[in-house]
């Protein structure tokens, strides 16, 4: 049900991803198509190649019977290859994507602070969401567009292997299916704590980077030094950090 609930979220992010980077996000997909297809040619080519190798064996040494194992291993050879360009072009993607969604959170962030009624300034709720959104908004989309790539890719692999594994049994596929719903119970379970503790925890960090800014930068330096306020900021980032800490650990 709270999946359910989340639905129209997820997909206000992936219009929020696509209408920052729409040619980028459309060739990031077309990569994990290819992506999710690469293993189980590698797993396809596998057998060929240990099915020919084993027939040029029994029937003697020579360039004709090995020319089969030679195919296969050029293959074999080509899809490695072909998955790391893949790799390296799908990170040379993701980083010019996170640039474009970046500038375009931001954009939006800036059109609502200078479009919002001044009273709102005067609420510490306002600043935990402006907190929220400038600190964590820009990668939030980024990383659930990651995890809703990894998802698509594996989804792609298990189901094409799936389907070679059909001929050996229809219980095969079913079986390879359920042994992977812990881990995705586990990913989601974790991912769910995790965005609760952030959620809960704004005030406490956003406190935490206010000691933190007056301590480290020059233009507060003077009056720190004056008043002799170094051991109170101190104080109180550490007890802010501390008790993120313990949150965190509760879950």
């Amino acid at each position: 049900m709270q999946l359910l609930k989340n639905v129209p979220h997820l997909l206000r992010t992936f219009r929020l991803v696509w209408k920052a980077a729409k040619v980028w996000t459309a060739a990031w997909v077309f990569l994990l198509f290819i992506q999710g297809l690469l293993p189980v040619a590698a797993v396809y080519l596998t057998r060929s190649l240990v099915n020919a190798l084993s027939a040029a064996l029994g029937r003697g040494v020579s360039f004709a019977n090995f020319q089969p194992v030679l195919l296969y291993g050029l293959l074999m050879g080509g899809v490695l290859v072909l998955t790391e360009i893949t790799q390296v072009c799908t990170e040379w993607i993701r980083t010019a994507q996170s640039e474009l969604v970046q500038d375009h959170i931001s954009a939006l962030v800036q059109d609502k602070s200078v479009s919002v009624d001044l009273a709102f300034f005067e609420m510490p709720e306002f600043y935990d969401h402006m907190y929220r959104a400038k600190n964590d908004a820009a990668s939030r989309p980024l990383a659930l567009l990651d995890s809703a790539g990894n998802l698509l890719q594996n989804g792609i692999t298990l189901v094409a292997i799936a389907a070679i594994m059909i001929p050996y049994g229809p219980w095969v596929p079913a079986a390879l299916l359920l042994t992977t719903l812990p881990a995705f119970y586990v990913v989601i379970r974790s991912n769910r704590t995790h965005h609760r503790w952030w959620k809960e925890t704004t005030a406490t960090r956003r406190r935490a980077q206010y000691c933190e800014h007056v301590l480290t930068e020059a233009f507060y330096a003077p009056e720190v030094r004056c008043l002799d306020l170094r051991t109170t900021f101190k104080q109180g980032f550490a007890g802010c950090a501390s008790s993120c800490a313990q949150r965190n650990s509760g879950f």
